[in-house]
């Protein structure tokens, strides 16, 4: 298998009537019934009014012990989830970190600002692998990878076939990927899945003798016609217990009319 690439030497949202007004002398002596008819009134209305109030209705509501334990339940679980997401909220601590190349644990060239950009022909060749070197930027905890996929994507002429990861020692008969043709790629080294794999090798520049650690992406042709790929790629990954993502600056592209910004590698 011979690499196709040598990348890895380099770091590339109403009243209707009158109303009748009594007169002032109307209310010189005012009519108290209670005090004039105080006993007749009493005899009269006592037992209606004792009456109406032993046979008024109370109105109570009892719930059976399970429903009430349920109801508890409930409210307790729904206390604890308004806490946890205030503490979320709060707390940056336990929303998952993201960052660029070299600005967290894991990385690849350890450069923010570094891209590089491979694209296809859309009509010839593939499928391809590409392969990126991962290594630790910061710290010296293993980074445990639990996803990969694109920063962003254009068009919709490309396929993703999958990601492999292999570690080795690099030498100049052995070197990395770079890009070759086909998916999944052969070499004398074993392939392990991305899902739980350990990244532990330090960010340093490259040289024959020393361990890599190569990402491998799989890509081929989508159903569109409009070309297109990945802009960027996303590494979800676990250091110390919290959780990731790095954004490396790789761009894998198929030429087509998605895309108008690398005419010296599509014109």
């Amino acid at each position: 298998m011979q690499p196709s690439s040598q990348r890895w030497l380099r770091y590339e949202h109403r009243l209707g009537r009158t109303t009748h007004v009594a007169s002032a002398r109307d209310f010189e002596k005012p009519l108290n019934l209670s005090q004039q008819h105080a006993s007749d009134i009493g005899v009269f209305y006592g037992d209606v009014k004792t009456s109406a109030l032993c046979q008024w209705p109370v109105a109570g509501v009892r719930l059976p012990p399970v429903r009430v334990r349920a109801l508890v339940g409930l409210g307790g679980v729904v206390a604890v989830l308004a806490l946890l997401f205030l503490l979320y909220q709060a707390f940056p601590v336990f929303q998952p970190e993201a960052h660029r190349d070299g600005e967290g644990p894991l990385g690849s060239s350890g450069d923010s600002h570094h891209t590089d950009t491979i694209a296809f022909d859309p009509v010839k060749g593939g499928p391809w692998t590409m392969g990126y070197p991962l290594c630790l930027a910061q710290g010296t905890q293993p980074a445990v990878i639990d996803s990969v996929g694109p920063a962003a994507t254009v068009g919709s002429g490309f396929r993703f076939l999958g990601a492999y990861i292999r570690e080795f020692r690099a030498t100049q008969e052995h070197p990395p990927i770079g890009s070759v043709n086909g998916y999944p790629p052969s070499p004398p080294d074993a392939l392990h899945p991305v899902t739980g794999f350990s990244v532990s090798v330090p960010c340093k520049r490259v040289a024959f003798g020393s361990t890599y650690t190569e990402l491998l992406i799989g890509f081929g042709r989508g159903t569109g016609t409009d070309g297109g790929g990945w802009r960027g790629i996303k590494v979800g990954y676990t250091v110390g217990g919290r959780h990731r993502f790095v954004t490396l600056g790789y761009n894998m592209l198929i030429c087509g009319s998605s895309f108008a910004d690398f005419p010296h590698i599509c014109g």
